[in-house]
């Protein structure tokens, strides 16, 4: 009897357990909230971006501090990331949402027009994110209708 109760409990943990480790962004530059999943009516939505004009905080749980690296990892580079980057970010709000500081060897600087930044990973496989900013104020600006790209994931 023992042995069939610990087999249920442990069935029923496995079951029930949920693991979470997305994280959503806030832009402040335009309002976008960018949520990596939302379950609603039943129906999965993945990589929502709503624009928040008016909000109420109804709670708040524990906060912490966004650090940045000084240099990038793996975990840098996720499609939820990636998406977050919108035009309009600053390189300093960019670099909060990677969460690593960018490479300046892969930094282009071209005049005053634009300038691209380019953050990067190289081990275990290399992965990439690169940004265009205007020239003059280092904001998300697109170049021919795009303004980011990504290599390796």
């Amino acid at each position: 009897m023992r042995k069939y109760f610990f087999i249920c409990f442990t069935a029923l943990l496995l079951f029930f357990s949920v693991n979470a480790y997305a994280t959503d962004t806030y832009n402040t530059a335009n309002s976008y909230l960018s949520i990596d999943a939302v379950i609603i009516n039943g129906i999965k939505y993945n990589n929502v971006v709503l624009q928040l004009l008016s909000a109420n905080l109804i709670s708040m749980g524990s906060y912490a501090p966004v650090t940045v690296s000084a240099t990038c990892s793996d975990s840098n580079f996720t499609n939820a990331i990636f998406n977050a980057i919108t035009a309009g970010m600053t390189k300093s709000q960019v670099t909060q949402t990677i969460g690593c500081n960018n490479d300046p060897a892969l930094t282009v600087t071209y005049g005053n027009i634009m300038v691209t930044n380019s953050w990067m990973t190289i081990t275990p496989s290399p992965k990439l994110i690169q940004v265009f900013f205007d020239g003059t104020d280092n904001i998300v600006t697109p170049n021919d209708g795009s303004f980011k790209t990504k290599v390796g994931f």
